[in-house]
């Protein structure tokens, strides 16, 4: 998450990111370009889940890396995000 947060509207990419305490993906990592659709409220652990909409063939891979936690979340600035 974002130290921001997330907003609904917010363009954002999701990149590929490496098991926690791994070197950095050899390469540009991949990255998928998504809007936030909505943002949940923090379970009593603070994890936050964030409802994304995404290209539907990007919907696979985005699902595996939602499953793994391997990945971060960038927000576009709004320039960027046309």
């Amino acid at each position: 998450m974002p130290a921001g947060g997330l907003a609904a509207g917010e363009d954002v990419l999701v990149v590929d990111a490496p098991p926690q305490g791994a070197d950095p993906v050899v390469g540009t990592p991949q990255s998928f370009r998504a809007t936030v659709a909505r943002v949940g409220v923090p379970d009593i652990n603070g994890l936050i889940v964030a409802d994304l909409v995404a290209d539907a063939a990007d919907g696979r891979a985005l699902a595996t890396r939602a499953a793994t936690g391997r990945f971060a979340i960038v927000v576009l600035p709004a320039e960027e995000s046309k």
